[in-house]
């Protein structure tokens, strides 16, 4: 009576071992196949919208200066990030403290997204009124800045 429990015990522990081994291989392979190009994300829309080269060149730009602004934010919130990693050896939780450091970086985010928009619009003020109109239309896609502002690797 025990060997076939022990066989059933051990084909189902073979076949849930599968299906976990096959899960993460396709997880693995399917990442690789989502991973935004924004290279090619920047072609379809010099595309869509007809871009000359230098509009395509100028969005390439307006990508790689916010590339460059979102790598110095990071760089930037390491003070933060310290100051409440240190209050954890204060003998009181200071709140106060917290939201001040936390809306703090906020505001930085805000307005460095606040600038983003502006060098995004300046961009586009040099489009026609229908390239800016079908531009819009892209941007309200949900992956567009997504794949715009991807790591190119």
């Amino acid at each position: 009576m025990r060997a076939p429990l022990l066989t059933v015990a051990l084909v189902l522990s073979l076949l849930l071992n599968l299906g976990l081994l096959g899960g993460a291989v396709f997880g693995h392979f399917a990442a690789e196949e989502d991973r935004p190009d924004p290279e090619a994300h920047i072609a379809r829309v010099a595309e869509q919208l007809a871009l000359t080269p230098e509009e395509t060149e100028g969005l390439r730009d307006f990508r790689q200066r916010t590339i460059e602004g979102l790598a110095r934010q990071q760089t930037d919130g390491t003070p933060a990030r310290t100051e409440l990693i240190e209050m954890l050896d204060d003998e009181v939780y200071d709140t106060t403290r917290v939201q001040e450091i936390l809306n703090g970086r906020g505001r930085e985010r805000n307005a460095f997204w606040a600038e983003v928009g502006t060098d995004l619009h300046g961009w586009a003020a040099d489009l026609t009124p229908d390239q800016r109109v079908q531009l819009v239309e892209m941007a309200k896609e949900e992956n567009f800045f997504r794949h715009l502002f991807a790591s190119a690797e």
